[in-house]
């Protein structure tokens, strides 16, 4: 068993398609069915965003302040959500006058991460309970679209065009390109 932070629930309130929803995880695997329509997506890229931040963060090796990966994770949410007006207020659920939205992500080791925003906001993300951790799985959203076969020519054309695709793409193959690392396994890797 890695040493591995892993998530044990999340909730949303008043996120995109949810007014209240806590969802309990398992330690290893997870599905999330339900009909067309119930926020599947949703559950999946808001972790996504909120975990690929994070390994963004980690590979940095510097220290980085919580405005700034406020900021980032604000960045990801827009990349793939994509926000009618690019604005992250528009994940907020629909409600008569202002509302906000929270997203809490809990931890295996007693840890909380909360992430909050109005319907007014354009870009900013409140943070509460960021720690850093050096134990953290990397993060991977295969879109259900069929983006393999296509991924050499995607990172170039996203880089340097307006296309409308989910930042998930571009995230997906900038990984597919990378080649095998050198070296011995680590312990987290199996043989």
């Amino acid at each position: 068993m890695s040493d591995n932070r892993s998530i044990t629930e999340i909730e949303f309130t008043d996120f995109t398609l949810f007014s209240d929803i806590t969802i309990p995880f398992a330690r290893h695997i997870n599905i999330i069915s339900g009909e067309t329509s119930v926020g599947k997506t949703n559950i999946m890229k808001a972790l996504y965003s909120y975990g690929k931040t994070i390994n963004e963060v980690n590979d940095l090796h510097d220290p980085i302040s919580v405005e700034r990966i406020s900021e980032m994770i604000a960045s990801k949410f827009l990349g793939v959500f994509r926000p009618d007006d690019r604005k992250i207020g528009r994940l907020v659920k629909r409600n008569r006058g202002r509302g906000t939205a929270i997203c809490k992500i809990s931890f295996d080791k007693d840890h909380d991460i909360k992430l909050s925003f109005t319907n007014l906001a354009v870009k900013n993300i409140k943070l509460e309970g960021y720690q850093t951790t050096e134990n953290w799985p990397r993060f991977v959203y295969i879109p259900a679209k069929e983006i393999i076969s296509s991924t050499e020519n995607f990172s170039a054309l996203y880089e340097k065009y307006h296309i409308a695709f989910e930042e998930t793409y571009y995230d997906l193959s900038k990984l597919l390109l990378l080649p095998t690392r050198k070296g011995p396994l680590n312990s987290n890797q199996k043989n």
